[in-house]
């Protein structure tokens, strides 16, 4: 889709808009159950991510459409694969491919 089609549609606007605050609620919540996560993983930044979703939830100012594109086509992968990075390094995996005694298979 481009912005083009998506200043169009109102309903992935309204999609769009939805799953960007149910994201920054759940990083609200993330950061509530781990403090350190964000200092551990700024690349996370759940702390922008619940701000942003207090701007869309409440309606502070008119929600700009351009901003809610770059959420969504550009901030949210970029939160994604840090996320997947924290996994990653919390479960003791650098991202490298298992080797034969680290398969469960092989327990």
């Amino acid at each position: 889709m481009t912005y083009g089609d998506f200043i169009k549609d109102a309903k992935t606007q309204d999609a769009a808009s939805k799953c960007a605050e149910s994201i920054g609620l759940a990083a609200n919540e993330l950061s509530k159950l781990d403090p350190s996560l964000e200092r551990e993983f700024p690349n996370l930044q759940l702390d922008r991510a619940y701000k942003s979703r207090n701007k869309l939830s409440h309606g502070y100012y008119a929600v700009e459409q351009e901003i809610v594109w770059t959420t969504v086509t550009e901030s949210i992968p970029r939160t994604v694969a840090a996320a997947r990075q924290a996994k990653l390094k919390h479960d003791g995996n650098d991202g490298a491919e298992p080797t034969a005694g680290d398969r469960s298979e092989d327990r």
